[in-house]
């Protein structure tokens, strides 16, 4: 009873408020939690429909055919580093030089930001941490490309500790306040994708108020790795940041292949 007040009241208070995401208090646990985020705000409620991300991903459904054909085209360079208190937030400094294309549509890179632990699941199962790459076309469609970790020993961007080494700077120069950033000369993204780039591709959602649909997902099928030590330090700056899996209703899934361009 005493819950239902407080959201009565906090929908109330901010039902006043321009519709802007960075105006609305929302979080990953209690009353500003995901179970509430429809109700923080009219924008926010709008957008939950039913095909909203991330999900589990059951391979058992997923279509041998139907996805787009995927390239990625991604610059290393200067890249901004910033915590917006829900995540750490990598941008690049030269815009519109980095892109992904499906089928032969150019989508530009805006950011990446992480997730600990993943927030999609793989057949039930979650992972330590899962990297968006989020990409914007000149019409304004979104495509995020998902990337998931697994623990890792010796690897080929290992640094000998089990830790991802292309990671590291971002890592040594993470802001630990919110709205603090950083900078990194030079980042080496192109060596954080796989080697393969075969990828189960699904319609859905973001996965941060307000939860728009329409975005094209494009999950990675090879994993990365880092060290549960860099896990561990995400986690105590920002906290865990994963959406839970939101049911995936009539929507198909699809495997494709990827490119390098």
């Amino acid at each position: 009873m005493v819950k239902s007040l407080i959201l009565s009241a906090i929908f109330m208070a901010l039902t006043v408020l321009p519709a802007f995401a960075s105006e609305v208090h929302w979080s990953y646990k209690g009353d500003t939690g995901p179970e509430y985020w429809g109700c923080l705000n009219e924008e926010f409620g709008k957008a939950i429909g039913s095909a909203q991300s991330p999900i589990d991903v059951q391979m058992g459904r997923v279509e041998q055919t139907g996805g787009a054909k995927l390239g990625i085209h991604y610059v290393d360079g200067a890249f901004s580093v910033l915590n917006n208190g829900h995540t750490i937030q990598m941008a690049p400094e030269v815009k519109n030089e980095s892109y992904i294309t499906l089928d032969g549509e150019k989508h530009y890179l805006q950011q990446f930001h992480f997730h600990v632990p993943s927030e999609h699941h793989i057949n039930g199962v979650t992972l330590p941490m899962e990297l968006h790459f989020v990409n914007k076309s000149d019409a304004g469609k979104l495509a995020v490309v998902a990337l998931l970790f697994k623990e890792g020993g010796s690897y080929s961007n290992s640094k000998g500790d089990g830790s991802n080494k292309i990671l590291a700077p971002a890592w040594e120069n993470m802001p630990t306040e919110r709205n603090a950033t950083a900078r990194i000369a030079k980042f080496a993204i192109t060596k954080l994708l796989p080697a393969k780039l075969t990828n189960i591709q699904y319609s859905g959602s973001l996965t941060t108020p307000p939860t728009a649909e329409g975005v094209s997902w494009i999950i990675l099928d090879e994993r990365a790795y880092a060290a549960d030590a860099q896990f561990k330090k995400f986690n105590t700056v920002i906290g865990d940041n994963a959406r839970p899996v939101q049911p995936l209703n009539d929507r198909r899934l699809y495997l494709s292949s990827g490119v390098r361009q």
